[in-house]
């Protein structure tokens, strides 16, 4: 986790339901072979979870540095117009399930 989760509830319409969200930025790592030298690439990303999984989030009381996995969610994808009127294509993790990573030894 590259910051601590920023966890919202917001009210539906009229009182309604309570809302929660929780939002960080996570980095993924992929490491691989490439004419025999071992490449490290880092993508950082944008995630959301709504609802159930935003509480567990919460009552786990993540924060930066602890390493998570993502075991199930999907890719959302939006078109944007920036302040000159370009169009920009932005990218989130909406993350369904999580799981603790146990703290790396050594």
């Amino acid at each position: 986790m590259g910051a601590d989760p920023q966890i919202t509830t917001s009210r539906g319409q009229e009182g309604g339901q309570v809302n929660h969200r929780a939002y960080f930025r996570a980095a993924f790592n992929h490491r691989y072979k490439s004419g025999g030298r071992d490449i490290k690439e880092t993508v950082w990303m944008n995630c959301v979870a709504w609802g159930r999984t935003a509480r567990q989030m919460e009552a786990a009381r993540l924060e930066k540095g602890q390493r998570i996995y993502i075991v199930e969610g999907r890719l959302k994808q939006q078109e944007r117009c920036d302040d000159n009127g370009n169009q920009t294509l932005a990218a989130e993790l909406v993350v369904y399930q999580f799981a603790i990573s146990p703290p790396k030894v050594g």
